[in-house]
């Protein structure tokens, strides 16, 4: 935890849309190191208060196996996420039942809205912006496109929900899982862009997805290392081929090529087109997507 965990809320708090977002609505630099401080700082008394909440359960499951027998999951294990909600509705006063999912709603939705945008926000600006003109741009065009990304990705967030009894036994641990796949990976390419200038475009690139495929690796292949160490496995190997790849010079443009047109073997090619990477982005993102539910 204390090694994997640190370059997970690093790579979190620092790297991360759905969380610099916030910072970049600071009007100073002083104001956004302030709601950095504060995010990072209120985080402990959070977590140990829900931490508390979880404790709090296993005390009164622990004295009653009727509660456990009563969270029937698709198997014949009992399926723990749904402790809270079935503690809650089966055993609290009625009035406090409204304010509790009163307070799971609210709670719920303050963490997807700001990823939700998050995700129409970078889609917006990396994918649609840059194939459209300013000459028939406008803001209220601007502003459509990006509810109906909104839409599209609640959508997809809401099929993936379907799916987290695959991935892990706790929803919270199938999110530090596909979190950490790429937090590692994402943090040594921001450590390569602002501590050394011997990184290059390419290099960062091959070494995000080094990391990032060693990391399916383990994941695939090692089920006994703990999906903490992945944060760390991945910044490592991300920093470490990108810089062996960047010290390659022009001599590693025939790598990069094929990163971005590997999966052009469907006849993509590669020109050097910016719409063409993104085509083929679109492509990885489809491949490891199965590669994800496979597993």
């Amino acid at each position: 935890m204390l090694l994997g965990g640190f370059f997970l809320y690093v790579s979190y708090y620092g790297c991360d849309q759905s969380q610099v977002q916030r910072e970049l609505c600071g009007r100073s630099q002083a104001e956004a190191q302030q709601a950095l401080w504060l995010n990072g700082l209120m985080r402990f008394p959070l977590v140990m208060l829900y931490c508390f909440v979880g404790v709090g359960i296993g005390v009164y499951a622990a004295g009653n196996e009727s509660f456990v027998a009563s969270l029937t999951g698709s198997s014949d294990s009992p399926n723990y996420n749904l402790a809270v909600p079935v503690y809650i509705i089966n055993y609290m006063p009625v009035g406090i039942v409204g304010i509790a999912l009163v307070a799971l709603f609210a709670a719920a939705m303050s963490s997807l809205d700001s990823v939700i945008n998050s995700l129409s926000a970078t889609t917006m600006e990396d994918f649609v912006r840059r194939f459209h003109s300013e000459d028939n741009w406008s803001d209220a065009r601007e502003l459509l496109y990006s509810r109906g990304l909104t839409v599209v990705w609640g959508v997809i967030t809401l099929w993936m929900a379907f799916h987290v009894d695959d991935i892990a036994s706790t929803v919270l641990v199938a999110i530090n899982k596909i979190g950490s796949l790429i937090n590692g990976p994402v943090l040594g390419v921001f450590t390569l862009g602002l501590l050394t200038t011997r990184a290059t475009g390419p290099g960062a690139c091959v070494g995000l997805l080094a990391g990032f495929l060693l990391n399916l690796g383990c994941w695939q292949f090692l089920p006994d290392v703990s999906w903490l160490w992945w944060n760390v496995f991945g910044f490592i190997t991300t920093v470490v081929v990108g810089l062996l790849v960047s010290s390659l010079g022009s001599r590693a443009a025939p790598i990069a090529d094929l990163v971005w047109s590997l999966p052009g073997l469907v006849s993509l090619g590669f020109d050097g087109s910016w719409r063409n990477r993104y085509l083929t982005l679109g492509l990885w993102f489809l491949l490891l997507t199965g590669v994800l539910l496979a597993i």
